[in-house]
């Protein structure tokens, strides 16, 4: 014979609250990628530039579109990679100075 266990009913009880987030999390996130995209859009320009003049390239139109293209690749890249590297450390740094 199988004997069933009377589990007691627990009150409800409060959700417990959500952990906080560092202040100006926005902020700096927008920042940085802001910053990011101007700076490694132009930085990935300018390589392409100094590429095309030291090799030579086949044509001046061909050129102007491998800058256009490394411009919009760096933007890019700027505004995903550099926000995540600076809100990571931003993150640890705000762990680190005892915020919950």
């Amino acid at each position: 014979m199988s004997r069933k266990v009377d589990t007691p009913v627990l009150p409800y009880a409060p959700p417990t609250p959500k952990a906080s987030r560092p202040a100006f999390v926005a902020e700096v996130g927008c920042g940085s990628s802001l910053v990011g995209a101007i700076l490694l859009g132009v930085a990935l320009a300018l390589a392409a530039v100094r590429g095309f003049v030291y090799d030579g390239a086949p044509s001046l139109v061909g050129g102007l579109i491998g800058v256009v293209i490394a411009f919009g690749v760096g933007v890019i890249l700027g505004a995903l990679v550099v926000p995540a590297i600076v809100l990571g450390v931003y993150w640890m740094i705000w762990r680190i100075a005892g915020r919950p």
